[in-house]
């Protein structure tokens, strides 16, 4: 097979046909499978996922679920059942909008062997307001590992196409990560490069009910950022096995600085923070008496 999409869904009844609308309108010279890890939701989803597989036994593997994986676990396990040379990526609640978005991007890595990856912008849409938005990051037509760290590059998990070779072999430690885009994007570029479309080929929704847009979970993250960020590029450090030490210490020096640069302004202003309005009121007076 020539192609997998995954496509991971939970609790997306109000967009995982058109998900499936977008990667079944795909024209392409080649065969390629869509594989839908259901991971047990508690509304319709699996339903719907159901009368597509049964309408499209062919194109459609359906991998439904008997208890809640979460995110990277349902993505890890939709994986192995794939069996494209490459794999696209598009999450239940996000869509394609370029008909030709994965010829596109095959041929491109088909002609260049020295990529690993092909992305593209993104339009991303609020739930409830019908004017999109488009997606411009700071990106350069050609990224490596290193670029995607120096310049915080991200890559929206929807846009992106990847060498299986490049992925064959993913960590068991990314189990534990609370989100895969930049894992995965790094993972993808360790012996590679990105090439990147400067247009949109897809829409990222970011609804209210959205992992991303959960007000607790968030919340979680922001308390835990530290630890999740060290803890990954610790792991990522200890399994390239010293081939991106420079880049990756260089990172983990600057969460660190980062860190207790936050912590010590956070331990200071209790203490300056009373006495601001008394200092902005005398340093009033000082420039006033020096005109």
């Amino acid at each position: 097979m020539k192609l997998s999409v995954i496509c991971i869904t939970y609790n997306h009844e109000r967009y995982i046909d058109q998900a499936i609308e977008s990667f079944l309108m795909q024209k392409t010279d080649f065969d390629f499978e869509i594989v839908i890890g259901e991971d047990y939701s508690t509304d319709n989803t699996r339903k719907i996922c159901e009368d597509y597989a049964n309408k499209y036994p062919i194109k459609i593997n359906l991998l439904p679920s008997e208890k809640n994986y979460g995110m990277i676990p349902n993505f890890l396990r939709t994986f192995k059942y794939c069996t494209g040379k490459y794999i696209a990526l598009c999450e239940g609640d996000d869509y394609w909008t370029d008909p030709y978005k994965l010829q596109k991007q095959v041929d491109f890595l088909e002609e260049n062997d020295e990529f690993t990856m092909s992305t593209h912008d993104v339009d991303i849409l609020w739930e409830g307001v019908s004017k999109k938005k488009r997606f411009y990051p700071n990106y350069i037509t050609i990224a490596s590992f290193e670029d995607l760290i120096i310049k915080g590059l991200f890559f929206h998990t929807n846009t992106m196409v990847l060498r299986s070779s490049a992925i064959e072999i993913i960590p068991e430690w990314f189990n534990k990560l609370t989100g895969g885009q930049l894992a995965l994007s790094l993972w993808a570029l360790r012996e590679g490069k990105n090439y990147h479309y400067n247009y949109s080929m897809g829409v990222k929704r970011k609804n209210l009910g959205g992992v991303s847009q959960n007000l607790k979970r968030l919340e979680w993250l922001k308390k835990n950022r530290f630890k999740i960020i060290i803890f990954f590029y610790n792991n990522l450090k200890r399994e390239l096995n010293g081939k991106k030490d420079n880049i990756i210490n260089m990172k983990i020096r600057y969460e660190y600085y980062n860190h207790y640069k936050l912590k010590i302004k956070l331990f200071l202003k209790p203490i300056f923070f009373p006495i601001l309005p008394l200092y902005r009121k005398l340093w009033g007076k000082h420039i006033l008496s020096q005109k």
